[in-house]
């Protein structure tokens, strides 16, 4: 596995990689029709836009496999809540299933740390959603429980939870 710093070509791995970890993840937590018109030709729109913005607005990294297809990605920068107590944000992190639990996750949160560092940034947040898979492993990397709120998803309430990490 290699983790590297995502490329403009790197649009339509990640976008498959954020459609199929969604729908790993959020079976069962999300409603199946919102999780059925996922597509990655959509997200593959977002994500050459976000990349092509990514040097000066966030990092955004990839995990390969050895075949070097796209597995996982994260991606952070400067926060977007100000009424919370970080400096910076993982705005996503994802991997596919068949890769989770060998230590890749760990390392692509490692690589936004480094990034937020570079960047000037002394602490982080994310936004999980409470009942999905990822708390503990936010937990696992030091963060903590802050606050919470609820979002809409596919008609449907859910809650998320502000992670907290007061210094990276």
């Amino acid at each position: 596995m290699r983790i590297r710093r995502a490329e403009n070509a790197d649009a339509a791995g990640i976008a498959a990689v954020h459609v199929a970890a969604w729908k790993e993840a959020y079976a069962g937590i999300v409603p199946e029709e919102f999780l059925a018109e996922l597509a990655p030709a959509r997200r593959e729109r977002i994500w050459r836009e976000q990349l092509s913005q990514a040097a000066s607005e966030s990092g955004v990294f990839v995990a390969e496999s050895d075949d070097q297809s796209i597995v996982g990605f994260a991606q952070g920068g400067p926060t977007r809540w100000a009424e919370l107590p970080a400096s910076g944000e993982l705005y996503a992190i994802y991997l596919l299933r068949a890769y989770q639990k060998m230590g890749d996750g760990r390392e692509l949160f490692q690589e936004v740390v480094a990034e937020l560092k570079a960047r000037g940034l002394s602490s982080m947040m994310c936004w999980v959603l409470r009942d999905g898979p990822a708390v503990g492993f936010y937990e696992h990397m030091g963060g903590r429980r802050r606050a919470e709120k609820e979002i809409v998803i596919g008609g449907h309430a859910l809650i998320e939870i502000a992670m907290i990490w007061e210094s990276i």
